[in-house]
């Protein structure tokens, strides 16, 4: 077979992770900002691609592009993304597909369940690798249940309820430079109130030793569960894999809500990128 380029793109609202591989081999990975067609116009979507894209490879030299992204579970969102795309590497055969069949196709099983837990969260009951039923993905207004966002919104509402100790407030305003009620009021100014919530989260991971602060992981954790998994058939007896890195960061937190709930947790994978490399390379042989 000839030699054969690909470009790989896994994104969610906060970041894209890019590989380029060539016969199976990565040959670079970048990173740029999320990519997110609910929240984003065609020109800001086709600026940031224009922008990741500089200096990264020739004109020409990627025969096919493969984008994974949030925000893609309807036909006219992949659209949006596929129409820019195709402006910005002409020459290029173009793919966007939404990400939880990424989820699935980085699991290397064959059936389970599926969750991520990024910025945002959702979950995916599949067979023969093929998605049979959607909990959650509802966005971060009507959900995203232990994600990135949960957590940051829920550390920040516990502080202006008084729920968890000074410490904890003390040190969130510490590093923010500003007071909780201020923090407040950045969120609902920000473009992206939920990738500003869910940088919160990193705080969250700093003072998990505070009981207050670890039982509430726990808990938006066990919601996820709750609203996800647990209501899919026979969920019991199937491994559920978790992609994202609110899973892999809060390990500890997840596997007791896990335990709670009868839950058997597989893998955990940060960023799946180089597994759906493996997957598109092992598809054209």
């Amino acid at each position: 077979m000839a030699s054969y380029s690909m470009l790989i793109a896994e994104s969610g609202s906060t970041k894209t992770e890019w590989v380029v591989g060539r016969d199976g081999k990565v040959i670079k990975s970048f990173r740029s900002p999320g990519i997110n067609p609910n929240v984003m116009t065609k020109e800001s979507i086709e600026d940031t691609f224009r922008m990741a894209f500089e200096d990264q490879f020739q004109d020409g030299e990627i025969q096919e592009v493969i984008f994974y992204g949030a925000g893609l579970g309807h036909h006219s969102q992949r659209d949006i993304v596929a129409d820019v795309l195709r402006k910005v590497l002409p020459s290029a055969h173009i793919v966007v597909d939404h990400d939880m069949v990424a989820a699935v196709r980085s699991t290397g099983r064959e059936e389970g369940i599926v969750c991520i837990l990024g910025t945002g969260s959702n979950s995916c009951l599949f067979r023969d690798r093929h998605e049979v039923l959607v909990l959650g993905g509802h966005g971060w207004i009507m959900g995203d249940e232990g994600s990135g966002k949960d957590l940051g919104h829920h550390l920040i509402k516990g502080l202006l309820q008084g729920d968890f100790p000074d410490e904890v407030r003390e040190y969130v305003e510490g590093k923010e430079g500003d007071s909780i009620f201020e923090i407040k009021i950045s969120i609902h100014k920000s473009e992206k109130p939920n990738v500003r919530m869910a940088s919160l989260a990193r705080y969250v991971k700093d003072m998990i030793h505070i009981p207050e602060v670890r039982m509430m992981v726990v808990h938006r954790f066990l919601a996820f569960l709750d609203t996800t998994v647990c209501r899919y058939p026979d969920y019991r007896q199937l491994h559920i894999d978790v992609i994202g890195s609110i899973g892999y960061h809060f390990r500890e937190q997840l596997e007791e809500a896990c335990r709670v709930r009868e839950v058997q947790l597989g893998h955990l994978i940060p960023e799946p990128i180089h597994n759906l490399l493996s997957y598109h390379f092992s598809q054209l042989s």
